[in-house]
């Protein structure tokens, strides 16, 4: 019985703090965000400004004709996106949504076993049995890990439609989602929990391991 009250308080020191968790993330958010700029700047210096440029002297030459009406939203939007300027829109949101993802899934499969936060923090994604993440298991990690955004886009409508009861249910949700030690000993996550992985303090997960 005492081993195993050991063997447990031992598997609890080893899993990442909740504060290391956060700083973590908060330097994968900057470096993500910075990444993502960088590429915007570089479509909008290339190309991009001058596709809008050129779309809006067309657009207002098809206003002057009479074709559209300036003062009028929906002329405006039925241009952009019947003109090629939308597609370039889509194709530049694509790029950028995919660098992201790309940073959160192929970094846990490198060396790092974690993203570039988690590294400067010594804290690695592994799985329950302290193996590392598979391509396959990262993609799954990640996608399971938006489904709390869902409920991120939902608070903020709730804030706008003063839904005050889809508010604090969502908040409640997020809060559950981030944090479930509140009816847990364990220190994962909801997404870990799901996708059966964790995340651990990484000197003490190879100790471990060995």
């Amino acid at each position: 019985m005492f081993k195993f009250l050991t063997k447990q308080k031992q598997q609890k020191q080893n899993f990442a703090s909740p504060t290391k968790r956060f700083l973590a993330y908060s330097i994968d958010v900057f470096v993500v965000n910075f990444c993502r700029y960088l590429i915007l700047l570089m479509f909008l210096s290339l190309w991009f400004n001058k596709t809008v440029e050129l779309a809006k002297q067309e657009y207002l030459y098809l206003a002057n004709q009479g074709i559209y009406d300036m003062s009028a939203n929906k002329d405006f939007w039925e241009y952009f996106f019947s003109h090629s300027i939308f597609v370039e829109f889509l194709f530049i949101l694509s790029v950028i949504s995919i660098s992201g993802a790309l940073y959160w899934i192929i970094l846990p499969v490198t060396k790092w076993q974690g993203t570039l936060g988690k590294y400067l923090l010594k804290i690695s994604i592994v799985t329950e049995n302290n193996k590392p993440l598979t391509l396959k298991k990262a993609i799954y990690r990640y996608f399971v890990g938006l489904i709390p955004w869902g409920f991120h886009l939902i608070v903020v409508i709730s804030v706008f439609n003063r839904n005050i009861a889809a508010l604090l249910i969502c908040m409640v949700i997020v809060v559950l989602w981030y944090d479930p030690s509140i009816f847990r000993s364990s220190r994962k996550t909801i997404h870990d929990l799901i996708c059966k992985t964790k995340v651990c303090n990484r000197k003490k997960q190879i100790k471990n391991h060995q």
